[in-house]
């Protein structure tokens, strides 16, 4: 029996993700990404693009799962 190897790659876990979340939040996709490929949760973290962690940060705060940050008047 042969087993497959998979490289997550920051690029590839990103564009997965994103394919994701055209049918579910972020934070869903992610762990469901997750789920679907046997990768604990706290391995992802430094998969995770910085655009994702803002937009992560934004629902999450949306969610009030997070403080909300401040931010200057434009």
């Amino acid at each position: 029996m042969e087993t497959e190897l998979k490289m997550h790659t920051p690029e590839y876990f990103n564009t997965e993700v994103k394919k994701l979340t055209q049918h579910m939040s972020l934070l869903e996709s992610i762990i469901t990404y997750c789920d679907s490929n046997n990768l604990e949760y706290e391995t992802v973290k430094s998969l995770i693009s910085v655009d994702l962690k803002r937009k992560l940060r934004k629902e999450a705060e949306d969610l009030n799962f997070i403080p909300t940050t401040s931010k200057l008047p434009l």
